[in-house]
């Protein structure tokens, strides 16, 4: 399970406890597909999850997903996800 507020830092290598059943996700590549998304034109997690199906079949495997996560998952990681950690991590 993800912290209630995850610092920024080593987003690209934290592991959440194993999920009980699906796919087991890196936490940088599913924010990657967000941002993806969201530089694409979503502006919803509909419009982020219609993204990840939508995308071009070598867009995934690039940023290390193996399967498409679902949308409720990218909703509690980006509920998760502390802003003002992100924003500071990446210099904004």
């Amino acid at each position: 399970m993800l912290p209630d507020r995850c610092p920024a830092a080593p987003l690209r290598d934290h592991r959440s406890a194993p999920p009980a059943r699906g796919t087991h996700h890196r936490l940088g590549s599913p924010l990657a597909l967000c941002l993806l998304a969201v530089l694409g034109g979503a502006i919803t997690l509909a419009g982020i999850a219609r993204f990840a199906t939508d995308a071009p079949s070598d867009v995934r495997p690039r940023i290390g997903l193996g399967g498409l996560p679902r949308a409720t998952t990218l909703g509690r990681l980006l509920s998760r996800i502390d802003g003002d950690a992100l924003d500071d991590a990446i210099g904004v």
